[in-house]
């Protein structure tokens, strides 16, 4: 995949699209995962919305950002087929649940990729990153909690940021989690 070092996003594309039309192949699973996942993951970042100049939103006619988002979820279904336990699938389908406020679809998502990337530090699985690394668990743990607050699910929000709290360092991030937390405090007690 030599062409997302030259960010040359178009020839990426188009040679994602095609292995995605390859018969599945066992011995390579490795391969298509990260092919069906980067592709999925492509199609969901670029489906964006487009500003004018003042700042309102663009309404686009047409039904591309609908099939792209079609596409990158039957490619993370398929990733799923195959392999149950991949987290990035779950966290990219949590994604976008989350971008068309589907929140409580994209809290079922997160938990799983949550669950599933918990086993893996702890051994439990082989599963593999996007990037050949690690995501790093805090990044889902804050997912979870911004889509609880959203599906109004006050109180797993509450005890996702009281464990989140105690594994962060920075403090911006810890202020932005205590301030997610207070708001679900004042939604519980008005």
């Amino acid at each position: 995949m030599s062409y997302n070092i030259d960010n040359s996003s178009s020839k990426l594309k188009n040679a994602l699209k095609r292995i995605a039309k390859i018969p599945y192949e066992p011995k390579f699973w490795r391969e298509f995962e990260r092919s069906y996942l980067l592709l999925a993951r492509t199609e969901i970042d670029s489906r964006a919305p487009l500003n004018n100049v003042d700042g309102s939103i663009i309404q686009n006619k047409s039904n591309t950002k609908s099939n792209k988002v079609n596409l990158a979820e039957e490619l993370c279904k398929r990733c799923l087929s195959y392999n149950k336990s991949c987290w990035k699938s779950w966290e990219i389908l949590g994604d976008l649940m989350e971008k068309q406020q589907q929140y409580e679809k994209a809290v079922e998502f997160f938990e799983k990729c949550w669950n599933f990337q918990e086993r893996e530090k702890n051994g439990l699985s082989h599963e593999l990153d996007l990037f050949g690394k690690y995501s790093p668990s805090t990044i889902i743990m804050y997912k979870l909690i911004r889509n609880y607050f959203k599906a109004k699910q006050y109180v797993k929000a509450i005890h996702f940021c009281a464990t989140l709290t105690n594994n962060l360092v920075s403090q911006d991030q810890k202020a932005k989690i205590k301030e997610i937390e207070k708001k679900c405090f004042n939604s519980i007690h008005p």
